[in-house]
C-alpha cells in the first residue's frame, strides 16, 4: 500500500521538469545573459540581467517551455521611445546563434509588445528578454517599454516572489496563533 509520502513522490516525479529540460533552462539563459552583458550594442547596468517568471521562482512544471529574463538597461534609455529600445535589444541579439554554437542553432528572434522572443529550434526552447529600467533599484517597480502604447509602464516582477513569500509567512503565523498547524 502506498503511503502519503509515496503519493507525493509520485506526483513530484510527474510534474517536475525532466533533467535534460532543466539543464537547458539553466545553461542556455546563462549563456544568453553573458552574451548580452558583453554586448556593445545595448548598455546595461548592474546586475545586468535577472531571471523572472516560473523558472526563476522554481515553480515551473512539466516541460520548461521558456525562461523570462529581465535585462536591466542604463538610465539613459529612459528618454528613448519604447519601440526604439526594443529594436536596439533586437539588434543586440544579432550574432547569438554563433555565440550559442550548436546548442541553439538556429535562433529565431521575434519582436513582441514588451520583449524580444528568442526561439531555439534545436532545443525547442524559448527565451523572452524584457528590457527594463530600475529607477529606484531592484527593490522598487521597474519601467518596461510598451511599443503598442508607446510609453514606459510600471511592473514589479522581482517583487512578486517576495510578496508571495510574505503572504505565505503571514498565513502560517496567523494559523499558529489560532492553534492550527500549517506546513
Amino acid at each position: 500500500m502506498l503511503t502519503l509520502s509515496d503519493h507525493f513522490e509520485l506526483l513530484r516525479k510527474r510534474i517536475e521538469p525532466q533533467e535534460e529540460r532543466a539543464e537547458a533552462a539553466s545553461e542556455i539563459p546563462a549563456r544568453v545573459r553573458e552574451f548580452l552583458h558583453k554586448s556593445e550594442t545595448i548598455k546595461t547596468t548592474e546586475p545586468h540581467s535577472r531571471l523572472v517568471g516560473s523558472y526563476a521562482r522554481h515553480t515551473a512544471i512539466k516541460d520548461v517551455k521558456d525562461v523570462d529574463i529581465i535585462l536591466l538597461l542604463d538610465l539613459t534609455y529612459t528618454d528613448c521611445l519604447p519601440a526604439n529600445v526594443l529594436e536596439t535589444l533586437f539588434s543586440a541579439l544579432h550574432g547569438l546563434s554563433e555565440a550559442l554554437d550548436d546548442s541553439g542553432e538556429p535562433v529565431v528572434r521575434r519582436h513582441q509588445r514588451r520583449s524580444v522572443n528568442i526561439h531555439l529550434e534545436k532545443n525547442d526552447f524559448d527565451l523572452d528578454i524584457v528590457p527594463a529600467i530600475a529607477l529606484g533599484g531592484l527593490d522598487e517597480s521597474l519601467q518596461i517599454p510598451d511599443k503598442d502604447w508607446n510609453e514606459w509602464v510600471e511592473t514589479h516582477p522581482l517583487g512578486y516572489a517576495t510578496r508571495l513569500c510574505q503572504c505565505l509567512e503571514y498565513t502560517k503565523r496567523r494559523s499558529r496563533e489560532k492553534g492550527g498547524a500549517v506546513d
